[in-house]
Protein backbone atom coordinates (compact mmCIF):
# COMPACT_ATOMS: atom_id res chain seq x y z
CA UNK A 1 0.00 0.00 0.00
CA UNK A 2 2.72 2.43 0.38
CA UNK A 3 4.58 1.74 -2.72
CA UNK A 4 1.36 2.15 -4.32
CA UNK A 5 0.89 5.59 -2.20
CA UNK A 6 4.64 6.88 -3.42
CA UNK A 7 3.87 5.82 -6.85
CA UNK A 8 0.59 8.10 -7.04
CA UNK A 9 2.87 10.71 -5.54
CA UNK A 10 5.15 10.85 -8.23
CA UNK A 11 2.53 9.95 -10.79
CA UNK A 12 0.23 12.99 -9.62
CA UNK A 13 4.24 15.24 -10.28
CA UNK A 14 3.98 13.77 -13.58
CA UNK A 15 1.30 15.06 -14.31
CA UNK A 16 1.46 18.64 -13.76
CA UNK A 17 4.31 18.22 -16.21
CA UNK A 18 2.73 16.62 -19.43
CA UNK A 19 -0.10 18.45 -21.52
CA UNK A 20 -3.80 17.35 -20.48
CA UNK A 21 -4.60 16.31 -23.61
CA UNK A 22 -1.65 14.05 -24.55
CA UNK A 23 -1.54 10.09 -24.40
CA UNK A 24 1.04 10.37 -21.13
CA UNK A 25 -1.48 12.28 -19.42
CA UNK A 26 -4.29 9.71 -20.54
CA UNK A 27 -1.56 7.12 -19.28
CA UNK A 28 -0.91 8.50 -16.15
CA UNK A 29 -4.59 8.94 -15.39
CA UNK A 30 -5.47 5.21 -15.85
CA UNK A 31 -2.43 4.18 -13.62
CA UNK A 32 -3.92 6.38 -11.20
CA UNK A 33 -7.31 4.61 -11.61
CA UNK A 34 -5.90 1.08 -11.75
CA UNK A 35 -3.95 1.53 -8.52
CA UNK A 36 -7.21 3.03 -6.79
CA UNK A 37 -9.31 -0.16 -7.89
CA UNK A 38 -6.36 -2.13 -6.81
CA UNK A 39 -6.60 -0.19 -3.26
CA UNK A 40 -10.06 -0.42 -2.92
CA UNK A 41 -9.97 -4.38 -3.30
CA UNK A 42 -7.12 -4.00 -1.06
CA UNK A 43 -9.01 -2.46 1.75
CA UNK A 44 -12.30 -4.99 1.50
CA UNK A 45 -9.36 -8.08 1.48
CA UNK A 46 -7.93 -6.22 4.59
CA UNK A 47 -11.67 -5.96 6.38
CA UNK A 48 -12.23 -9.31 5.43
CA UNK A 49 -9.16 -10.61 6.85
CA UNK A 50 -9.69 -8.35 9.84
CA UNK A 51 -13.40 -10.18 10.33
CA UNK A 52 -12.04 -13.65 10.01
CA UNK A 53 -9.61 -13.28 12.55
CA UNK A 54 -12.10 -11.73 14.90
CA UNK A 55 -14.20 -14.76 14.73
CA UNK A 56 -11.32 -17.00 15.20
CA UNK A 57 -10.11 -14.78 18.23
CA UNK A 58 -13.27 -14.94 19.83
CA UNK A 59 -13.90 -18.88 18.92
CA UNK A 60 -10.53 -19.37 20.25
CA UNK A 61 -11.55 -17.64 23.35
CA UNK A 62 -14.72 -19.16 23.83
CA UNK A 63 -12.84 -22.95 23.49
CA UNK A 64 -10.51 -21.76 26.30
CA UNK A 65 -13.21 -20.68 28.63
CA UNK A 66 -15.05 -24.14 28.00
CA UNK A 67 -11.48 -25.81 28.71
CA UNK A 68 -12.15 -28.19 31.92
CA UNK A 69 -8.85 -28.26 33.60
Amino acid sequence: RDKIFQDQERIRRNLNSVPRDGDLHRRYVDKLTDQEDFLDDLMGDVEDTQQALNGAEAKLAQTIQDMDI
